[in-house]
């Protein structure tokens, strides 16, 4: 059965997208040009926003454990009050890197305001991009 439509394209490309994503290998013994493909359709999948919806939450994850911990060595340095929210200059330096390379891997924006939601120091930080997501990128 031959395709005539464009959403047998689209969905083959999203397959071989959401594989990419996954950490799949493709195989294509004897094809020419394979591992060009294989690139091609990686940096299509980052254009598009695919494959980055689709990162483990892992990387996510260790940012929230740091952005808690951050929160915990601010408030002992600044004798805070257990209701005190800090904001990301006052934990910037208990990042490694500092607060710019703490963005969920989802963010578009590649920002961690936008990434992340500090909160008060009784309560964990939050994703915002990849809250929804399955895993959730939660503590």
């Amino acid at each position: 059965m031959k395709c005539h439509n464009h959403s047998c394209v689209v969905g083959w490309l999203a397959a071989c997208l959401l594989l990419l994503a996954a950490g799949a290998v493709l195989h294509m013994p004897r094809v020419v040009g394979a591992p060009t493909l294989h690139a091609g359709l990686f940096e299509l999948g980052e254009e598009l926003g695919i494959i980055r919806s689709y990162s483990s939450p892992n990387a996510c994850v260790n940012n929230l454990r740091q952005i808690d911990g951050a929160k915990e060595q601010w408030a002992m340095a600044t004798n805070a009050s257990t209701n005190a929210t800090p904001t990301w200059a006052d934990i910037d330096e208990y990042i490694k890197g500092g607060s710019n390379y703490c963005t969920c891997p989802a963010d578009p924006f590649e920002s961690a305001s936008t990434s992340y939601r500090i909160n008060d120091l009784m309560t964990d930080p939050v994703c915002l991009v990849g809250s929804t997501f399955t895993p959730a990128h939660t503590l």
